[in-house]
C-alpha cells in the first residue's frame, strides 16, 4: 500500500472553538457525522520532544503542543477505522511538516504511530537518519551527495593522519599493532551517510555547485528539517506500475514465466483501477515501460542500484476487459515485453533480480493503435469478433474500425457495415450472402456514396469464407472511388514493388491483377499469406 498526508490543522482549530475547555472527556466531530471521545492532556501513541516544548512559537512552529495531542488521537481514529473496515494495519507520523512527519512514520512501524514535536528532538532525530532513508532527495543527487562525503571523510582521514605523523603518534600505533599494514588501510567509501554527517561536509554553495540552483537548495532545507511543501490533492496516478525481486533469473524462459505472471496480475490491476461497469474505461495508457535490475558482482547486497528501463506502446488489447487475464498478458508479453527485453539485454549472459511493468502516459482519449496485438491470441474456435469487445470496437476510430473488420481475417464477415442500400439489404448482408464476389469498380456505382467507400475499404468476403477478385483489367469508373495519386501504404513486403496503372487502379507486381487503390493493402495481405 501506498502512503497519504492530511493537513489537519483547520479541522483541530475548528474543533477547539466549539469544544468545552473544561471537560474532562471531549468529543471530536468529524465531516459526515463520525465522531470520537479523548480525554485532553493525554496523547495517543509515541511522543518525541515533549519535555521541551512548554511554551507557543519554539522553533519558529507557531502552534502549541495542544495541537499536536489532538492530532494524535485523530491519527487513532482513523488507524482504528481502517482496521475496522477494511482489516488493514497502519502506521501514522504527526508533525509540523510533510518531512518530519512521514519519519516520524517510520520510528515504530509496524502498527503504531509516532508525534514528532518540532526542536531540539526533531532535529536530532533527522541528524541520526541516513541520507537515504529522506523523502524528495533523489536516487541521482543521493549518489553525488553520497560521493562528495566519501571524499571528504577520505580527504580529512588523510589529512589527519599526516599531522598524527608529524607529531610521532602515527609511527608508535603501528609499532604496537601486531600488523602494521593494517593501520595504514583507509576506512571504505561511505555508502550509509547520514543527514548529519552530510550537513556537516556540504554547504549550501557545495550543494548548489554539484545540483544546480533549483535542486541544490532545496536539498539544504530538507538536510536542516524545511520543508513547506503545502498538503494538495495528487490527483489520479501517473503509472500503474507492479515488480517482482528474486534471487537469480539467468534464461529467456524464466524472464518468460515471470513476466506472464507479472503481466497477468498488471493487466489486472489496470483494469481494476481504470475501468468500471457503470462508465468504462477512465483513461487508457498510451506506453507500457519494462524496467530491470542485474545482479552486481562484487556487491555485498547483491544487485546493483542502477535500473534499467525501456518503454514501447501499450499493445490496445489490454482494454479488451471481457478477454481473459492470462490471454492479455500473453498478448502483451510475447509481442511486446519480450522483444524489448532482447533489445535491452542483446546477446550477453545476464542475472537479473527484478523485474517491474508499468503503465504510462495515461490519455482520457481512447487508443488506436497495433491492431495486430488484439488478434495474437485468439482462441481456438471463435471468430475474430468474439475475441474483442464490442466497447473498445466503438470507441476506435472509424479508419482503424475497418481495419480490424477488414484485415485479412477471413472468418470474419463485415460486421461494421450496417448502412442500407437503397432496397433495404445492409452492407454487411451484401457480402455474407456472397453478393459482393467478383465485384470490380463498376459494380459498386449502383451503391450508395457511403456504401461505396465502406465497400472499397475492405476484403470481399462470400458465402465460404474466400476472397475473391475479378480477373483482367478493370475500367474506369466516371465516378471516381477513392482516387490517390500517392502511392499506397501497406504493411507488407510488397510496399515497393506496386506500379501505378489508371488513374484509380494499382497494378499488383506479383499476379499482375488491377487493383482499386484502396484495397492495395488487403490485396498484398493474400499474397503474403500464401507465402
Amino acid at each position: 500500500m501506498d502512503e497519504l498526508f492530511l493537513d489537519v490543522t483547520d479541522l483541530i482549530e475548528r474543533h477547539l472553538n466549539e469544544r468545552n475547555i473544561n471537560d474532562m472527556e471531549v468529543e471530536f466531530d468529524l465531516p459526515g457525522g463520525v465522531s470520537f471521545r479523548y480525554t485532553p492532556g493525554l496523547w495517543a501513541g509515541h511522543v518525541m520532544g515533549e519535555s521541551e516544548r512548554e511554551l507557543d512559537g519554539e522553533s519558529g512552529d507557531s502552534l502549541p503542543k495542544w495541537y499536536y495531542q489532538m492530532a494524535s488521537h485523530l491519527a487513532s481514529c482513523i488507524r482504528l477505522a481502517i482496521y475496522s473496515k477494511l482489516g488493514f494495519t497502519t502506521s501514522a507520523g504527526i508533525s509540523s511538516n510533510k518531512l518530519f512527519a512521514k519519519l516520524a512514520a517510520s520510528a515504530h512501524k509496524p502498527n503504531d504511530q509516532t508525534t514528532l514535536l518540532p526542536g531540539v528532538a526533531a532535529d536530532a532525530f533527522l541528524c541520526g537518519t541516513k541520507l537515504r532513508g529522506i523523502p524528495g532527495i533523489g536516487h541521482s543527487a543521493c549518489k553525488v551527495l553520497l560521493k562528495h562525503v566519501s571524499e571528504a571523510e577520505m580527504d580529512e582521514k588523510r589529512i589527519l593522519e599526516e599531522d598524527e605523523r608529524d607529531r610521532g603518534i602515527l609511527d608508535y600505533v603501528m609499532m604496537e599493532s601486531e600488523n602494521p599494514d593494517e593501520a595504514m588501510l583507509p576506512d571504505a567509501p561511505s555508502t550509509s551517510a547520514t543527514v548529519g554527517t552530510t550537513r556537516q561536509y556540504l554547504s549550501r554553495e557545495t550543494l548548489i555547485s554539484l545540483l544546480g540552483p533549483k535542486i541544490g537548495p532545496n536539498i539544504y532545507d530538507l538536510l536542516r528539517g524545511i520543508d513547506p511543501t503545502p498538503v494538495v490533492p495528487s490527483g489520479w496516478p501517473t503509472q500503474i506500475s507492479i515488480e517482482d525481486s528474486f534471487q537469480h533469473c539467468t534464461n529467456v524462459q524464466d524472464v518468460r514465466a515471470r513476466l506472464l505472471e507479472l503481466g497477468r496480475m498488471f493487466v489486472e490491476r489496470v483494469q481494476e483501477e481504470e475501468w468500471s461497469q457503470e462508465s468504462g474505461w477512465r483513461r487508457f495508457a498510451r506506453n507500457v515501460r519494462l524496467t530491470i535490475r542485474r545482479r552486481q558482482e562484487g556487491n555485498i547486497r547483491a544487485w546493483s542500484d542502477d535500473r534499467e528501463s525501456r518503454s514501447l506502446p501499450l499493445p490496445v488489447s489490454i482494454f479488451t476487459h471481457t478477454t481473459p487475464s492470462a490471454t492479455r498478458s500473453q498478448v502483451l508479453v510475447d509481442k511486446t515485453l519480450l522483444p524489448l527485453f532482447r533489445k535491452m539485454v542483446g546477446d550477453k549472459p545476464f542475472d537479473l533480480t527484478l523485474l517491474n511493468i508499468a503503465a504510462v502516459d495515461f490519455k482520457k482519449e481512447t487508443v488506436g493503435r497495433d491492431i495486430v496485438g488484439l488478434f495474437a491470441a485468439q482462441e481456438e474456435g471463435k471468430t475474430l469478433v468474439d475475441q474483442i469487445d464490442q466497447e473498445v470496437i466503438n470507441a476506435l476510430p472509424e479508419e482503424i474500425r475497418r481495419e480490424i473488420l477488414g484485415s485479412g481475417h477471413q472468418d470474419t464477415p463485415i460486421l461494421s457495415c450496417t448502412r442500407k442500400t437503397d432496397t433495404g439489404t445492409s452492407i454487411a448482408e451484401f457480402f455474407a450472402k456472397g453478393e459482393g464476389s467478383g465485384m470490380g469498380v463498376e459494380d459498386l456505382n449502383p451503391l450508395p456514396k457511403d456504401g461505396r467507400r465502406d465497400t472499397v475499404g475492405h476484403r470481399i468476403v462470400n458465402e465460404q469464407n474466400t476472397s475473391t477478385w475479378p480477373k483482367g483489367k478493370r475500367k474506369v469508373s466516371s465516378k471516381k472511388v477513392n482516387i490517390s495519386k500517392k502511392k499506397p501504404k501497406t504493411d507488407g513486403p510488397l510496399t515497393k514493388m506496386w506500379r501505378m496503372g489508371k488513374e484509380d487502379e494499382f497494378v499488383c507486381p506479383k499476379c499482375s491483377e488491377s487493383v482499386a487503390v484502396s484495397g492495395v493493402a488487403a490485396h498484398a495481405r493474400l499474397h503474403e499469406k500464401d507465402t
